[in-house]
This record gives structure tokens, C-alpha cells and sequence, in this order.
């Protein structure tokens, strides 16, 4: 199996790896690492990459505690800013508006456990990015019979360096193609024909 940690709006070579993977698996047992996808997400903003993170409620050691286990904090409106930050970046983007209103509910929601926030806003990508893969978590740390582990790659450290095909993004008349952004900067600008720009081939 491939082993994966969750990912919050994973990037395009997050997605690119786990969907063509024969046997995925989200390990939600493992302890947590800091700086990863975990709790960050990079859109395009008109001044260029822009990260996005879920702030965490304090434990005593957050490195031995299971990811499962990490509750999300709502003492910041750190949805508030996000979504701002969202709708700057991609409210002139193609297909925004078709999935606003799903989108920025879910975003919006007050889930305790950061896993099942980011598994929900996973199952909304999949849905609309026509992906039949269930999603696959386990609870218990993953030892053995791991084909190839990503737990460990931190974002924008490999596991985006995946060789995708360019699309048009919505600042593409003054920054350069960046890659390897959240999967939304991808569906809001080519809807119902993204899945090419995630080397997946939409199955007949």
C-alpha cells in the first residue's frame, strides 16, 4: 500500500500519487508533523503563492499525539481570513461560482478534528472532480506493508514535484505557471476538465 498523511485541500501531486495508487491509504494514527499538508494549503494570490493554515489547539506535545487526536482552534477567525483570501484569488476564475456555494459551506464548518474537516473537503474534490476512489483511513499506525510512504514530505518538498501538465490560472496574464498549488486552483479554473492536469485518465 501507499501510505499518505491527511492533507488539508492537498495539492496536485497530493492527488496525482494517491489516485493512481493501487491501494492508498490515509494514516490517521501516525503522530503528528509539523509543516506539512497536514494543516496548510498554497493557493495563487494576484501577488503570487499564498499559504493558508489551520491553527491547532494546544497540547502538551503535540509530536507524540496522534493526528486523529488533533482538534482544530477556533479562537482565531482563521476561516474568515481564508475565505477572503479564497474568494480574492479565484472570484473571477471560471468555475468559482458554480461551486461556491458547496464549497464555502463546507469550508465553513466547525469540525472538531482536523482529519475529518480535511475528509470531508476531500470527498468534495473527488465528487467533483469525478474521482470514483474511496478514501481509505486508518486509525492505527501504519507499519508494515508499505509500498512507498509520503507521511513525511513536507509541503512543497517533493511530493509536488510531480511532472503535470500547465493550465491557465487567473493571474496567468502577469506570474508565471505555478506549480504544484491546492487542488482548488485547479478545479476553479477547468471545472469538469481538470483531471487531465492530474496525469489521471478519466475512467468510461
Amino acid at each position: 500500500m501507499d501510505v499518505f498523511g491527511t492533507a488539508f485541500l492537498p495539492d496536485t501531486g497530493y492527488l496525482h500519487l494517491f489516485v493512481n495508487a493501487s491501494n492508498p491509504v490515509i494514516d490517521v494514527g501516525e503522530h503528528w508533523i509539523k509543516q506539512t499538508q497536514r494543516n496548510r494549503a498554497i493557493i495563487l494570490s494576484s501577488n503570487g503563492p499564498l499559504g493558508l493554515t489551520i491553527p491547532l489547539r494546544k497540547k502538551e506535545s503535540t509530536s507524540h499525539t496522534p493526528v486523529m487526536e488533533m482538534e482544530i482552534s477556533y479562537t482565531e477567525n482563521w476561516q474568515d481570513k481564508s475565505l477572503k483570501a479564497i474568494r480574492s484569488a479565484y472570484k473571477n476564475s471560471p468555475y468559482y461560482e458554480h461551486f461556491q456555494q458547496e464549497f464555502e459551506d463546507l469550508l465553513m464548518q466547525k469540525t472538531q478534528l482536523l482529519y475529518l474537516y480535511n475528509h470531508h473537503l476531500m470527498e468534495w474534490l473527488f465528487h467533483h472532480l469525478y474521482i470514483e476512489k474511496h478514501i481509505h483511513l486508518s486509525e492505527t499506525y501504519i507499519e508494515e506493508g508499505i509500498t512507498k510512504d509520503y507521511r513525511k514530505t513536507k509541503i512543497h518538498d517533493g511530493i509536488n514535484s510531480v511532472n503535470l501538465p500547465v493550465y491557465k490560472q487567473v493571474f496567468s496574464h502577469r506570474l508565471n505557471f505555478v506549480p504544484g498549488l491546492s487542488v482548488i486552483d485547479l478545479l476553479f479554473n477547468k471545472g469538469p476538465e481538470s483531471l487531465p492536469f492530474l496525469g489521471i485518465k478519466k475512467e468510461a
